[in-house]
């Protein structure tokens, strides 16, 4: 072959490679993301300035872009609510309306949008993808006449009464026959935050995500529906709610009976649960879902924070109380009880009696021995677990827990406290957060964003003066309310140690079980 034939080929040769590379970059640009759908976010219309100084920031008037206080001749409150959080603002998770649906206050159209069970989206297998709960109106009015009451006793904070030209927050003394209630403001995500109360002789403003749920429960049942169901809210979810699944709602009238219909379950900020599987069969991983729900959020690990140091303190109720009173106790392996007054061992399967007597700790042994202290007790297994009853979950009355509990004098009864590595405690937070038929990936997710949020808790030192760190309740993570699976097991040793941080702090990673096809700013539910 000579030379000039040898440079036609190299140059074929290279326009094929050429040609073969622009097709890639191509298909790549234009073919559908495997992740399926691009997300849409609302964010922040201003930063604050990054300091480490602490200042006093004046209440501003809220601005809001849907309300009707101007409609309504009203004037503008002061805002009660939180400060913005950069990482938990709003994704849309539905496939049929975007942030738009928010942008004008048309209370008509979003009522469709909550009544609509066809509306399709990320969670919608959920059975509170929507909902819906019906009341006698006279009935209503009544209830909500008294719960604004309830709610300003609670905190007067989150109650305003219009006092000339103005909204004052203080205590409500009574209020007399409630005339209109209205919806007269959301956030961007379509949540409740304001609701006029007009009574007879004065309005008020109620506000906050919990207490919207409260004035819009009706005591009644809450039927459901996955979107597209053929049940179409024909089955009851929930019965007699005393607080509605979530402050996605609106409400009609229709005769002497109104239906507040709604979408989700949780106050709507940061990760959607139910969300994630199916987002998980669009093609996401477990990072991709991380990155979704926390923007700007990166990983990191515990011991960059923590170092070796990684053990929590959980305080255990039952029935939501800390206060116990009798317990029994057992092990399947040999129990080591001990502090500084004593330090003995019982068999396995040999069951203590523990109660406060006059201010101690008492153990009684079933060969008749006591021990008493005033100082905390604790008990450690040679096995895996220690079992403390009566305690009731959801499981059993005699929940299983891992490392070492400690008892002490706590009032008239007993505190009971687990501490464990942090690892170990979310091998009993998983089960008790999303079911293990989620899928591996799924429960990766919750594993950080557990573990995250653990973390969190820990270094704000919430529940400092009660000597622990996190509650085994709703008030932090559910734990040790369903038993361990391997699945969850799984997800937590493939994620070992990770964490999300922004901004060099662990991230208040909040989730939630099902939203209405919006998440929200944080600033919009506390």
């Amino acid at each position: 072959m000579n030379g000039c034939e040898k440079m036609k080929n190299l140059k074929k040769i290279v326009h094929t490679l050429l040609t073969s590379l622009m097709l890639i970059v191509l298909l790549v640009s234009c073919s559908s993301s495997p992740k399926g759908r691009k997300v849409e976010r609302v964010y922040s219309k201003s930063s604050k300035k990054k300091t480490d100084k602490k200042v006093n920031i004046k209440k501003e008037k809220i601005n809001l872009e849907y309300s009707a206080f101007k409609k309504f001749n009203l004037p503008l409150p002061i805002d009660n609510y939180g400060d913005k959080v950069d990482y938990l603002i709003p994704v849309n998770d539905n496939f049929d309306e975007n942030f738009s649906l928010f942008k004008k206050y048309d209370e008509k159209r979003v009522l469709n949008f909550y009544k609509n069970t066809n509306i399709s989206g990320y969670g919608d297998n959920s059975p509170y993808w929507r909902w819906k709960t019906s009341i006698k109106k006279s009935d209503w009015y009544d209830k909500v006449r008294k719960k604004v009451y309830e709610i300003s006793r609670a905190n007067y904070r989150n109650v305003f009464i219009l006092e000339g030209k103005q909204w004052v927050q203080k205590r409500i003394s009574k209020l007399s026959r409630v005339k209109d209630v209205k919806i007269i403001a959301r956030g961007p995500s379509g949540i409740v935050t304001h609701i006029l109360v007009v009574t007879s002789n004065n309005k008020y403003l109620v506000t906050k995500e919990w207490n919207v749920r409260k004035i819009f429960a009706t005591h009644n049942d809450v039927y459901g529906s996955k979107s597209k169901n053929d049940y179409n809210m024909q089955r009851p979810v929930v019965k007699n709610v005393h607080s509605l699944p979530s402050a996605y709602l609106g409400f009609e009238e229709h005769g002497d009976y109104i239906t507040v219909y709604g979408g989700g379950f949780g106050h709507g900020a940061g990760m959607c649960q139910y969300a994630v599987p199916h987002l998980v069969k669009d093609g996401y991983d477990y990072r991709d879902i991380l990155k979704r729900y926390y923007y700007s959020a990166k990983l990191s690990t515990i011991e960059e924070v923590l170092g070796e140091n990684k053990k929590i303190l959980v305080g255990i109720t039952s029935h939501g109380n800390l206060n116990h009173k009798a317990l029994n106790i057992y092990s399947n392996a040999k129990l080591r009880i001990f502090n500084e007054d004593f330090d003995i061992s019982v068999k396995p399967n040999e069951e203590v009696n523990v109660k406060n007597k006059w201010g101690k700790v008492l153990i009684a042994t079933s060969n008749g021995e006591i021990f008493s202290s005033r100082h905390p007790v604790n008990f450690k297994s040679d096995g895996e677990f220690v079992a403390v009853g009566p305690i009731k979950k959801s499981h059993t009355s005699y929940p299983h827990y891992r490392d070492t509990i400690v008892i002490s004098p706590y009032g008239n009864g007993l505190k009971v406290i687990n501490s464990l590595d942090m690892d170990k405690y979310l091998m009993q937070v998983l089960p008790s957060e999303m079911p293990k038929s989620f899928g591996l990936e799924a429960l990766k997710v919750q594993a950080v964003a557990a573990r995250t949020y653990a973390l969190s808790d820990y270094l704000k030192a919430r529940y400092e003066e009660e000597g622990f760190h996190v509650k085994d309740t709703v008030e932090s993570q559910v734990f040790n309310n369903q038993v361990e699976n391997d699945e969850a097991n799984q997800a937590i040793k493939e994620t070992l140690g990770e964490i999300m941080i922004y901004d060099g702090k662990p991230v208040d990673a909040k989730y939630f079980s099902t939203s209405s096809g919006f998440t929200s700013f944080a600033n919009d539910v506390w």
